[in-house]
């Protein structure tokens, strides 16, 4: 297998994460607080919005497909999102054709196209808003803070939203939640003393039962909120020059992958199919992990110039990965 870059974007701000809609949309979160819409197959502007007033830490499509953001402002934006899908979406081989052709392309500025708009601000968290995750396709959201609290937001008929509960009993601030399980809930706990030593938490909750039924400490993990998903029913989470496997079950730390180079740090991670997993490292590189074979079968080197913030998959063909960076391009690359 190899990566290969095909299409490089210069987007003007530095991007902290990504995501694709249901209707194939792109949407981007930056550091200024806005979000860009662009159309999947030429990538084009289709709509900014200044959504908070600070940077974009997370972004999720809910159930109902209206869009949730959160952000170092300490709020929670839910978004209406008309559901219009790109005219290209029935050409299967449109988006393959597309980027074989043109190399490099910049974004145009169109805000004519109105599909998008702020429904409600979620209100609450006296810190960062670091991750937002959907609850079970109930609409219902999770978010976790760097106030050291988690709170749970039930929707309301009327769309909106009102905090149900809050774990407040955290004593390190909060960068990642995940959902491992229907009613088992992941949080990252973190504190930076200095640069050479830190403390880091992993902690599991029962949602059910509103309390911490494990923790597992003295781990050097990523701070990064995608740095940790569920694949083949283990747990992997981005540290320092590794990854950790946890074990979904018993909750313990099962294995660590190994990934060599001084000070180097897992700060993405991405399921690409059954077999492969993309891990991203602070050095800048791509590095192709079979779980299978149990060794690492390709690394792609200084993918970009600087820190890469996020990746994703394109659901249009899952030969493509998009990543972002904070030297502000976001790249298209494909997977042979």
């Amino acid at each position: 297998m190899i990566i290969q870059n095909v299409n490089n974007i210069y987007t003007n701000s530095i991007i902290l994460t990504l995501i694709q809609l249901k209707n194939k949309k792109i949407v981007a979160g930056f550091i200024d607080g806005f979000i860009k819409i662009y159309n999947s197959y030429t990538f084009i502007e289709e709509q900014s919005i200044k959504i908070h007033n600070n940077w974009i830490n997370y972004i999720i499509q809910l159930t109902n497909e209206n869009i949730a953001t959160c952000s170092e402002d300490k709020t929670i934006k839910i978004i209406f999102c008309l559901n219009k899908k790109n005219k290209n979406d029935n050409n299967k081989n449109c988006f393959i054709n597309f980027f074989n052709k043109i190399k490099q392309i910049k974004f145009n500025n169109n805000n004519n196209n109105n599909n998008y708009s702020i429904l409600h601000t979620l209100k609450g968290h006296k810190d960062s808003v670091e991750k937002i995750i959907e609850f079970n396709y109930t609409n219902d959201i999770i978010s976790c803070s760097k106030d050291k609290t988690i709170k749970i937001w039930k929707i309301k008929k009327n769309n909106s939203y009102s905090n149900i509960y809050t774990f407040n009993e955290n004593l390190l601030e909060i960068w990642s939640i995940l959902l491992i399980k229907s009613n088992i809930l992941l949080s990252i706990n973190k504190v930076i003393f200095s640069i050479n030593k830190e403390d880091c938490f992993i902690n599991f909750y029962d949602l059910n039962l509103k309390k911490k039924i494990k923790f597992i400490t003295n781990i050097l993990i990523s701070e990064n909120n995608q740095a940790q998903i569920i694949f083949n029913n283990d747990l992997y989470i981005g540290g320092f020059e590794g990854v950790y496997i946890i074990d979904t079950n018993s909750y313990n730390i099962k294995n660590k992958i190994i990934i060599n180079g001084k000070n180097n740090w897992i700060n993405c991670i991405l399921n690409i199919d059954k077999e492969n997993i993309l891990f991203i490292s602070n050095k800048l590189n791509y590095i192709l992990y079979n779980i299978n074979k149990k060794n690492i079968i390709l690394v792609k080197k200084k993918a970009h110039k600087i820190y890469i913030s996020t990746i994703i998959k394109l659901s249009n063909n899952n030969k493509y990965i998009l990543s972002g960076s904070k030297d502000r391009y976001i790249k298209l690359w494909e997977i042979i």
